[in-house]
């Protein structure tokens, strides 16, 4: 299931909800997953790091999209079902690149906490050198976190509470 904008502005194909009412409820499918189609940059550092934010590319997935794909994680572990839930302990998938370029190949990162949008969130694991998800545009993925957090990160609760307040 695709989640996000489209050429025409903001649309959704399925809702989050829609998807979990297909994943919990439809046959014939041996799994589904969620992607949201596009990149969030998002500001990253190490918590408690007095360094600037660096600037990655982050995309939403479901917590099922890497047992689906069949791809482990290198170092640590990929997302798993239980990480897309409210209420969580936020966890977020490296890429192998940026795990390289800008943690230098830290094998501490996994377990560590970072600063994703001055949200913390753990580093559940590294993916390998070769995976580069679904999205194939050339503009890989920095980092995968799980749809839950989406308005976490993205600061869909403030904006919802802001329209709320001014009505």
């Amino acid at each position: 299931c695709h989640n996000g904008g489209g050429l025409a502005g903001d649309w959704s194909l399925f809702s989050y909800d829609l998807y979990k009412q297909f994943r919990d409820h439809l046959s014939g499918f041996e799994s589904i997953a969620a992607v949201e189609p596009g990149h969030n940059e998002v500001g990253v550092r190490r918590q408690g790091s007095n360094e600037a934010a660096l600037a990655a590319s982050l995309q939403f997935v479901s917590g099922n999209y890497f047992p689906m794909l069949g791809a482990a994680a290198m170092r640590g572990r990929a997302l798993q079902p239980a990480d897309d839930q409210r209420g969580t302990e936020p966890h977020v998938v490296l890429s192998y690149r940026m795990w390289q370029q800008r943690f230098a190949g830290s094998p501490d990162i996994v377990g560590a906490s970072l600063m994703v949008n001055d949200q913390a969130m753990i580093v559940a694991g590294i993916m390998p050198p070769g995976f580069y998800g679904t999205h194939q545009n050339g503009d890989p993925t920095d980092i995968w976190a799980p749809l839950a957090f989406e308005p976490m990160l993205t600061n869909i609760d403030a904006m919802d509470q802001d329209r709320k307040s001014t009505r």
